[in-house]
């Protein structure tokens, strides 16, 4: 299943969120906008394999942006957001 991936400290996506990620288009095709990654994960075993790959816990949700269509998401918590 395809998701998104982002890391909560890098808001803009203008790293790579982790080394399985691909993409990095921006979304709109818009320079100014954030980067978009995106991440296929099939399995329960492939979600804990990155949560320790990544050494951070993960929130998995719905991506907010209307071109993303509801795609599922997953935000690597390596910073404080709240």
């Amino acid at each position: 299943m395809k998701f998104r991936i982002k890391r909560t400290s890098n808001f803009d996506g203008e790293e790579k969120p982790c080394e399985k990620a691909y993409g990095g288009e921006h979304l709109g095709g818009r320079a100014n906008d954030v980067r978009v990654w995106y991440i296929d994960i099939n399995t329960l075993d492939e979600l804990i394999a990155l949560r320790d790959e990544v050494e951070n816990e993960l929130i998995v949700g719905t991506a907010y942006e209307k071109e993303l269509n509801d795609m599922p998401e997953i935000e690597i918590y390596d910073d404080y957001r709240e």
